[in-house]
């Protein structure tokens, strides 16, 4: 997962100044001179449908080490870790020599045909994958000691923002902003600049000039004097007033003693084209901390006008004329298109705000591209499914403090809901300076209340479930969220299904598959199998992780069990590739929660679950299949006339979706099905916990009446759905006319029915005989007629006859319809025989039983039944 570097003057208490340390040199103990000097993190080739595309192969990744010292480096037992594991052999490294670390050295080899250079690897000991969205990569020595790391991105400082591809089918379509490095999937890998200054910066990086990189051999890109890096720029405010100046600070880091120039360029947003050059100054007195320490500032403002937007970059030149600009250029020919942002504002006074207080959160974008957004995604179908990113300045406040981001993309999320207003965001961080370890944070519009409620439901029902808040959301100064519904002022956080997802709710198996369904006019993500081939399932689901690899045999393997398994394997390999028992939870919960989407797991409009807004994931470990909630601001009555017992197709809406249909309905699954809904309504929706839950979570911010509300509805929708389980002792009914009070057949054999109670039946038996059982139904019948003899039954107030059997008499006789027994008698007499015939079954087991009802021992020895 990529590191949270915490840039100093980006987390901070909402009404203290920036403290700026000095930056932390990189740890070089016994070994100092082996560096990481090369890492192949994405040898893949562009995207899917892009000319020459090339799916990823990781046997294809590597790490190179280089000796930048004179002395040879013995390895024995070194390792890299985090993003790969292995444990080096016994190599010695010599002064100024490489060493490639391959994820198998085969591929390698055969890739890199002419290489003679030094060469370790897997696929034996090489535990992991390099992630292409950044990783860290440790080096320690054979004691532990870190000898060096790297965190690296494919974002930020290590690549460059360019606007982004035309779409050739809508050439005038707002194009916004994209990340490029040929590093990330373009053929090139990534080189470190210059060994001799600090190579946990992106801005000591860059990607190869030499197609696939140069293992083995002096980087292409190396250079003894690099341009003057730019680190750790940021404002001060977070939010100045129109009584405020604003203090822009940056470090400066460089191989010579100092820079020879560091300037603030700045200008106001729709003011003049012209950028204000401002000098900057290492010198205590600009709002730089220490004179000499490398941080240099600039002061401007007051700015007169409220809700100004500001616009500024860094340039920072050394005395051997190498120029840098931070951000840096959009295009080859130097423009600054993407810059840093802040915004006046009187109405953020600092001093009134607590950190109990809801979380504020801020968008700064330029207007006109603001505006040049907006136009295109008001317009309609198909224009508001453009992807295409705003750039950003991204200011929150939480109960953390605050923190700052510059150069986040911003743009428009949903499915259904891209057309309404206000949008729902997401905001995508720069991999290298993430926000809270999040590279991206969704914001919906929809009844915040509802997703925040239902979060933390599925939470407590032991579901993973994406981390949420309701926030204000500020863009350029304005909430666009109606006080009313459904947005009630506020627009919901939430973290979006991704690798940091996974790392977060799937520890220690984060590296799996994860999908999204997607509604689709023909077919939807409805689990149906078609084929073997990847693109018959590419418009129905979207691989959320490992896109790159493109693999997607995991997910085919799924559908295929699910629809084409024979009965008698069935259980066992549904079992094999799905968590069985979370899979019916999530849709138990689903329904008590009364999920009024239309998704796999909502009962909207339609009546019945259908393929849409949903994911699934699979980890690497756990190879079993999960399912991940999407979409819940529908639910406990919220959004919706539905009453609590609206439940059109029952307990098992799954008409539309035969592979679910079957799953639900299977008789082991539907019997665990049913103890799960018990569970969860006597547990997480019992008034003891669900309302305290309501409370936390939505008091203060939610008003009572509707909190109370969404109590009342989760009361009456945990009764409705109780009431819809089968829970009956067993039943047995014949539909006979009935003869003294019992059923009476003249037939040989008769049908039988029932009920049984469906959570805790798995077999119903009838004298030994397994009747047909549907537990999904809770109901049971004899199939073909139940192959009993016929008996006489023996009314309560009949008179009982005895009879004692004479040699050679055969009792079964006696059950026979017809039989007269007009001579038996009534009661037994003194001094008589003391035996009686008291029970006669005909059943699977045939047996007579005599009881001796004298007063002395009768021998029965020699005697016949």
């Amino acid at each position: 997962m990529p590191h949270d570097s915490r840039k100093q003057g980006q987390r901070l208490r909402a009404g203290a100044a920036p403290v700026f340390e000095s930056m932390e040199p990189r740890l070089l103990l016994d070994a100092t001179d082996i560096v990481i000097n090369e890492i192949m993190y994405h040898p893949g080739y562009g995207r899917l449908g892009d000319p020459g595309y090339v799916a990823e192969d990781l046997a294809n990744e590597w790490i190179e080490l280089y000796n930048t010292g004179i002395d040879p480096v013995n390895l024995n037992g070194w390792r890299l870790n985090r993003g790969v594991n292995y444990t080096l052999p016994d190599v010695t490294l010599a002064g100024g020599d490489y060493l490639v670390v391959a994820a198998d050295t085969a591929a390698f080899l055969a890739k890199y045909t002419e290489f003679t250079g030094n060469l370790i690897g897997g696929p034996a000991g090489w535990d992991g994958r390099l992630a292409n969205s950044g990783e860290d990569i440790e080096l320690e020595d054979a004691l532990g000691t870190r000898i060096d790391i790297v965190e690296y991105a494919d974002e930020g400082d290590w690549a460059r923002r360019e606007r982004g591809p035309v779409d050739p089918a809508n050439p005038t379509w707002y194009r916004g902003w994209s990340w490029v490095t040929g590093a990330d999937g373009g053929g090139k890998s990534l080189e470190l600049r210059n060994p001799a200054v600090s190579n946990n910066q992106g801005q000591n990086w860059t990607e190869s000039l030499a197609a696939e990189g140069t293992p083995g051999a002096a980087n292409s890109a190396a250079s003894t004097d690099i341009a003057p890096m730019i680190l750790d720029v940021g404002h001060w405010p977070l939010v100045p007033s129109t009584l405020d100046p604003v203090t822009i600070t940056a470090r400066i880091v460089d191989e010579l003693p100092a820079p020879q120039t560091v300037t603030l360029h700045w200008r106001i947003d729709g003011g003049p084209a012209a950028f204000t050059p401002v000098p900057m100054a290492d010198d205590g007195l600009h709002g730089d901390a220490l004179a000499g320490d490398g941080v240099y500032g600039a002061t401007i403002g007051p700015l007169a006008t409220n809700l100004t937007i500001v616009e500024f970059y860094v340039k920072a030149t050394d005395a051997a004329a190498h120029t840098r600009t931070w951000p840096g250029p959009t295009d080859p020919g130097g423009a600054q298109g993407a810059n840093a942002y802040f915004q006046i504002d009187n109405s953020f006074v600092p001093a009134e705000w607590h950190f109990d207080s809801q979380p504020i959160y801020r968008l700064v974008i330029l207007q006109d591209e603001l505006d040049a957004w907006l136009d295109q995604h008001d317009d309609g179908h198909p224009k508001n499914y453009s992807n295409a990113e705003m750039n950003a300045t991204f200011i929150t406040f939480d109960g953390t403090g605050a923190r700052l981001r510059y150069q986040v993309g911003v743009r428009n999320r949903g499915e259904s809901t891209r057309g309404s207003h206000p949008h729902n965001y997401r905001v995508n961080v720069p991999t290298d300076d993430t926000w809270y370890d999040l590279s991206a944070v969704d914001f919906n519009m929809h009844r915040a209340y509802s997703q925040m409620a239902a979060a933390a439901i599925f939470q407590v029902a032991g579901l993973p479930a994406a981390d949420g808040a309701p926030v204000l959301l500020l863009t350029n100064g304005l909430n666009g969220a109606g006080e009313g519904p459904p947005q009630g002022g506020s627009y919901f956080r939430i973290s979006p299904y991704n690798s940091e997802f996974a790392g977060a709710h799937f520890p220690g198996d984060s590296g799996g598959n994860m999908y999204k369904g997607i509604w689709t006019a023909s077919p939807d993500a409805d689990l149906r199998y078609i084929d073997d081939d990847p693109d018959s399932y590419r418009m129905s689901y979207e691989k959320q992780t490992n896109a790159a690899q493109d693999d997607w045999t995991d997910l085919i393997e799924l559908v295929r069990v699910l629809n084409t398994t024979p009965d008698d394997q069935y259980a066992a390999e549904v079992s094999r590739v799905v968590n069985v028992d979370e899979w019916l939870t999530y849709f138990a919960v689903n329904l008590l929660i009364a999920n009024r989407e239309n998704s796999l797991g909502g009962v909207g409009s339609q009546g019945h679950y259908i393929g849409d807004d949903y994911s699934m994931y699979r980890g690497t470990q756990d190879p079993r299949f999960s399912l991940l909630v999407h979409d819940l601001d529908t639910v406990l009555g919220a959004g919706t006339s539905s009453p609590a017992t609206q439940t059109p197709e029952g307990l098992f809406p799954t008409s539309a979706i035969p592979a679910l249909d079957r799953f639900m309905k299977w008789p082991e699954f539907a019997q665990r099905y049913y103890q799960i809904l018990k569970q969860q309504a006597e547990t997480t929706f019992a008034p003891e916990t669900i309302n305290p839950l309501l409370d936390q979570v939505l008091g203060g911010f939610v008003p009572p009446a509707t909190i109370q509300s969404m109590k009342n509805y989760a009361a009456a929708r945990r009764a409705h759905i109780l009431s819809l389980i089968p829970s009956d002792d067993l039943t047995v009914a014949s539909g006979l006319a009935q003869s003294q009070g019992y059923d009476y057949t003249t037939e040989e054999t008769v049908t039988l029915t029932g009920t049984a109670d469906a959570a805790r039946t798995a077999t119903v038996r009838l004298g030994g005989y397994e009747a047909a059982y549907s537990p999904w139904q809770g109901a049971w019948t004899t199939v073909g007629g139940t192959p009993f003899a016929s008996q006489t039954l023996v009314a309560d107030d009949d008179a009982a006859t005895f009879h004692v059997p004479t040699d050679g008499e055969d009792p079964l006789a006696w059950t026979a319809l017809g039989y007269n027994d007009d001579e038996w008698l009534d009661e037994i007499a003194e001094g008589q025989a003391g035996l009686l015939v008291t029970e006669v079954s005909t059943g699977l087991a045939r047996y007579v039983e005599i009881q001796n009802v004298s007063d002395g021992v009768i021998d029965t020895t020699d005697w016949v039944v």
